[in-house]
């Protein structure tokens, strides 16, 4: 590990893996007396700022937060004050989802917990913005910090930390201009669990989601989608690993990330080691190279999707020394070549969520080996078809349902939007056609009973299509249509 540098933090909030302190209660609507010796030890006590409560936190103590917004300065959120940042002890945890109040119990979806920005209260992502939202106090490794439940908006920076360990749990970070990275981590080991990055702006040289110096960045079962670059200058829409830090993502989904650089402008650029298990890529367009541009690094593509990727090549190297490993995954098929035990067959992913459609070639495809997590992306179980000879599915998304890769005719989980059609004539000779309740672009999959795949066609805006699959000896066939987030399972029967 480097000499530590001299350096300005700007965000961040942790919490340890296992309480030793005291429990501080902050409700943004307290009427409590804030000049109490007794202020903080309850929700009828409840502090009604978060800057006072971090003020007496210690290491081991934590934090509870009622729903609202905090901002990151005192003075009124019109203000163009540009500090006022929070600043969070190392070893403080901090939990968000509470009630107003503090009665009932914690749901960080119907009670959002925000930490926000927006000093200028236009709800929009400018300069204005504040630098920074939590600080890190201390410069230590020894405690873990962790967020959990928590939104972080409208910022130049969400998380900045040297020589620290922290963990974020159920967090969001959404609509940032970062000028250097939503998170900046210098000679910091951070894991990130189900945390979603969304429609994030990265407009320095450079800057991105996650800005890495040093130490190590650990994904899993999170969510990077709509985040863009602004130029050409920048290093892109989605992580700087430099060559001194190590990078795993598992059970994570790339949708819709757009990169404009030229410089070094790889979605998930270089580091050590970097590691893609059960990880699913979808619809993101990078100028150039690739969606991973690797340098001196070690690069593992395990049990990971990549598909309809809007960009040149998906792996690129801009020098020897490292080596890369594609295996149990579905790549495109320039990449066949150097991969193992992997195909190049459409995956069925509905977007943009990137679930595994019926059918999938994904489907009991990977090696059990390779991820030792028990949920996937989504938090289903993995491996959750049953039997000995069943195997994970490849991707984020572990499909219910299957028996061991073979579609079921009578699948009943996992409900997805319907689109109203009629098919007739049914028995056919084997050219039938499918009407739509309106205009309809997606893809259909003929299979038969023995879940062969039989005929694949794109659609594109059209009211009606028809089959023909008259070369297919009298029985019965499944025809699935996958259009966006809806999809048609219909049994077609051939008798002449």
């Amino acid at each position: 590990m480097r000499t530590i540098k001299s350096i300005v933090f700007t965000a961040i909030m942790f919490w340890t893996g296992t309480t030793l302190g005291a429990t501080i209660y902050v409700d943004l609507g307290s009427t409590a007396d804030q000049l109490s010796p007794s202020v903080g030890t309850s929700w009828a006590l409840a502090y009604n700022s978060l800057r006072e409560a971090l003020a007496t936190a210690q290491n081991g103590d934590e934090i509870l937060l009622t729903e609202g917004t905090y901002y990151t300065q005192t003075l009124a959120p019109g203000s163009v004050c540009m500090t006022g940042a929070f600043i969070v002890p190392n070893g403080v945890s901090i939990y968000g989802g509470y009630p107003a109040g503090g009665a009932g119990s914690r749901d960080i979806s119907a009670h959002a917990t925000i930490i926000s920005g927006d000093l200028n209260s236009n709800g929009a992502a400018d300069a204005s913005d504040a630098r920074e939202l939590m600080l890190v106090q201390a410069v230590s490794t020894s405690n873990q910090t962790v967020f959990d439940g928590i939104t972080f908006e409208l910022a130049r920076t969400a998380i900045r930390s040297e020589q620290a360990s922290y963990k974020t749990v159920d967090c969001t970070f959404r609509n940032f201009r970062a000028e250097q990275g939503v998170l900046v981590n210098m000679d910091t080991d951070a894991i990130l669990v189900r945390t979603t990055f969304e429609d994030n702006l990265a407009v320095g040289r450079i800057s991105a989601l996650l800005f890495t110096d040093g130490g190590s960045l650990e994904a899993i079962s999170s969510h990077f989608h709509d985040n863009t670059s602004e130029s050409l200058k920048t290093f892109g829409a989605g992580m700087w690993l430099p060559m001194d830090t190590d990078g795993k993502f598992t059970n994570c989904t790339f949708y819709n990330n757009q990169g404009l650089s030229s410089r070094l402008p790889s979605f998930l650029p270089s580091s050590s080691s970097l590691e893609l298990i059960n990880c699913s890529f979808h619809s993101n367009a990078q100028t150039s190279p690739g969606i991973v541009h690797v340098v001196f690094t070690d690069l593992n593509v395990l049990n990971t999707v990549v598909y309809d990727d809007q960009t040149l090549e998906f792996v690129t190297a801009s020098a020897a020394g490292g080596v890369i490993t594609i295996d149990y995954s579905v790549v495109p098929t320039a990449y066949l070549s150097q991969a193992t035990n992997s195909t190049d067959s459409d995956p069925l992913l509905t977007t943009p969520d990137l679930h595994l459609s019926l059918g999938s070639s994904a489907i009991d495809a990977g090696l059990d080996a390779y991820n030792a997590e028990l949920k996937d992306g989504f938090n289903n179980d993995r491996i959750q078809d049953g039997g000995s000879s069943c195997s994970i599915d490849i991707g984020a998304h572990e499909r219910a349902g299957t028996a061991c890769g073979t579609p079921k005719l009578d699948e009943e989980s996992e409900a997805v939007p319907v689109l109203g059609y009629n098919a007739y004539p049914n028995p056919s000779n084997g050219v039938f056609v499918l009407e739509f309740s309106e205009e309809t672009t997606g893809h259909i999959r003929v299979y038969d009973l023995q879940a062969r795949l039989i005929l694949s066609m794109k659609l594109n805006e059209t009211l009606r299509h028809t089959i023909n699959i008259s070369d297919q000896p009298n029985g019965v066939y499944q025809v699935i249509l996958n259009s966006n987030d809806r999809q048609i399972t219909h049994l077609a029967m051939v008798q002449r």
